[in-house]
C-alpha cells in the first residue's frame, strides 16, 4: 500500500534519468552567475550522491524488475527499499537476499521470479561494490581542500553505521582524506528526524572543533541542507531537485576548489 500510495502522488513525475545522467545542481547564487566565495575552515560531506553514486546496483535491479513487469518510479522503488528494509540488514537482523526477497514479495513477484532475480543479481552486486568508484573529480578537490588546510568530515545521513561507512570510503580511496566519520544510524528507522540530523551535524562540528558559521555541509539531502543552515553552517547542494533558500549550488563538485580554497587561510588567520 504504501509504494501504491506513492506511485498515485508521483503520475505527473518526469522519468527517472538513466544510469549516468544524474545531474549535479546549477544555480546563479550571484548576479555574475557563480557563487559567492566561502571562507570557511572546515567542510562535512553527507556521502551518498556527493562523494559516490549509491545507486548504481539498486538501478541495475530496477531495470531488471521492470523487464519482468514491474510498473514502478524509481525514486519510490529505492526509498522504500532503503527506508523500510535495508535498516533490517545494516542492525544485521536479516542477511541481504532474504530482506530483498520480503520486498519483492510485498510487490508481487513470485518465489520462482525471486530465485531468478537473485540469481541474475547475486554476482553483478558484488561487482558493483567492488568496482565502486568516487564521482568525477571528488579525490582531486578534496586533495585540494586539504592541503589548504581545511578540516574535512564526513557526517552519514543514510542507513550506515561508522564501521560500515568507513569501509565503504576505503574502497573508494577516500577514507585517508577526512579527520572523521560519523554516522547517524543507531536505530531501527532509516529515516533521520530533523532533530537526529542537527545534532549529528552539530556533534561532528564538535570533534572537528568547527563553528558553524566557518563551516559548510555539502549534501544532495534537502533535509541535511536545512539542518545545515538552522545550524548557522553554510548549505552547499548538489543535487539539483533539492534547491532551499540560502544554499549554494555547484555546477560541479570541483567547483568547491574554487569556491572555498582561497578564502580557508583568510579564515584560519582570523
Amino acid at each position: 500500500m504504501l509504494l501504491q500510495r506513492a506511485l498515485r502522488r508521483r503520475e505527473t513525475q518526469t522519468p527517472t534519468p538513466a544510469i549516468g545522467e544524474l545531474p549535479l545542481a546549477c544555480s546563479d547564487s550571484t548576479a555574475s552567475g557563480h557563487p559567492q566565495e566561502l571562507r570557511l575552515a572546515g567542510v562535512i560531506f553527507d556521502p551518498a550522491g556527493v562523494l559516490y553514486d549509491g545507486t548504481l546496483w539498486v538501478r541495475w535491479l530496477f531495470q531488471l524488475l521492470s523487464r519482468m513487469g514491474m510498473y514502478s518510479h524509481f525514486t519510490v522503488f529505492a526509498r522504500v527499499w532503503e527506508e523500510d528494509y535495508l535498516p533490517l540488514i545494516n542492525l544485521q537482523q536479516a542477511d541481504y537476499w532474504q530482506t530483498m526477497r520480503w520486498y519483492l514479495t510485498s510487490l508481487g513477484f513470485t518465489p520462482a521470479q525471486l530465485d531468478e532475480v537473485q540469481a541474475a543479481g547475486q554476482s553483478r552486486r558484488r561487482e558493483f561494490e567492488e568496482n565502486a568508484r568516487p564521482l568525477p573529480h571528488v579525490r582531486q578537490t578534496l586533495e585540494q581542500l586539504s592541503r589548504a588546510g581545511l578540516s574535512l568530515s564526513v557526517c552519514c545521513s543514510g542507513p550506515w553505521t561508522d564501521e560500515q561507512m568507513t569501509a565503504r570510503l576505503e574502497r573508494l580511496q577516500l577514507a585517508d582524506l577526512f579527520d572523521g566519520i560519523d554516522s547517524r544510524f543507531s536505530g531501527p528507522s532509516s529515516e533521520p528526524t530533523q532533530r537526529d540530523l542537527v545534532s549529528a551535524l552539530a556533534e561532528t562540528m564538535a570533534a572537528s572543533e568547527l563553528r558553524a558559521e566557518e563551516t559548510a555541509v555539502v549534501s544532495a539531502r534537502i533535509a541535511t541542507l536545512q539542518a545545515a543552515r538552522s545550524l548557522g553552517a553554510a548549505a552547499i547542494a548538489v543535487d539539483a531537485q533539492n534547491l532551499i533558500d540560502e544554499a549554494t549550488m555547484l555546477a560541479t563538485f570541483d567547483e568547491l576548489s574554487r569556491l572555498i580554497v582561497s578564502n580557508a587561510a583568510c579564515t584560519r588567520a582570523g
